[in-house]
């Protein structure tokens, strides 16, 4: 299962900048080593545009046994320009570069805002001078 919420709760609309929390929960049917939790952000294209795992996060590698259930929270500042976006989320293990278990567009949100920006990010453009002069040798 794959979730996402705001600061009031579940939402599928975010304002560009704000912070958006992803949740994973798997259930293990077998013993599963070396897992690791991967959200992936794609577009409507299903383009990558930001991916982290928990590994990275500093967790380390995760055991999920029979009948247990793996419960998985990252948050993220959504430096995204208005549009459509999708969560990939993955149960991964790096050792042998495979995947156990894969959600794609588990999840489907939108952001508004950020009218400055086109594209997928916003990198909070900010005009620091254009000017005209007067007094130029021709123009």
């Amino acid at each position: 299962k794959v979730t996402v919420e705001g600061p009031q709760g579940p939402a599928v609309e975010f304002a560009s900048g704000s912070r958006m929390r992803v949740t994973v929960e798997a259930v293990g049917r077998v013993r599963h080593d070396d897992v690791s939790v991967v959200i992936q952000v794609v577009d409507d294209h299903q383009y990558g545009v930001f991916d982290t795992c928990t590994q990275r996060l500093g967790q380390g590698e995760l055991t999920l046994g029979p009948d247990q259930t793996l419960r998985c929270t990252v948050e993220l500042d959504l430096a995204l320009a208005q549009g459509s976006f999708h969560v990939n989320a993955f149960l991964h293990r790096y050792r042998t570069d495979l995947a156990y278990d894969t959600w794609r567009s588990a999840a489907t949100f939108f952001v508004s805002g950020a009218p400055e920006a086109r594209g997928v990010v916003t990198l909070h453009p900010r005009l620091l001078e254009c000017r005209i002069a007067d007094g130029g040798a021709g123009a």
